[in-house]
């Protein structure tokens, strides 16, 4: 869930950032237009620039949305994993305590069939 999201989002603002490098050269092309030029632009054009302007604030608008609704639920998918590798690592540890204590039983075992065994010898 939280991969497909991830390129989804990723795809959504970089498209978003493509759009607004492209408006900043526009508005700045125009800008160098009128100051510089003395030259006012076409009346639709620039009407267009403002459109695209408010389209980009408005994909920035929902970015921002849809990143305050799954950022919690994103969150909780963290903790719950996080949650899992902590009791993996816990249940891990346990294990190697576990192994240790049976290779000293094990040890103690072999001892006192050694014991047993020389009691036997020198019967």
């Amino acid at each position: 869930y939280i991969d497909s999201g991830k390129k989804k989002l990723d795809v959504r603002s970089q498209n978003v950032l493509t759009e607004v490098e492209k408006l900043q050269d526009i508005i700045e092309s125009v800008k160098d237009d009128v100051i510089k030029r003395h030259v006012t632009p076409n009346a639709m054009y620039f009407k267009n620039i403002k459109k695209d302007m408010d389209t980009i604030a408005a994909e920035l608008a929902s970015l921002s949305e849809h990143i305050n609704t799954v950022k919690p639920m994103w969150k909780k998918t963290w903790e719950e994993e996080l949650q899992n590798i902590v009791e993996e690592q816990q249940f891990l540890t346990h294990q190697e305590e576990f192994l240790s204590d049976l290779l000293e039983d094990h040890k103690a075992m072999v001892e006192v069939y050694g014991h047993v065994e020389k009691v036997i010898t020198l019967r």
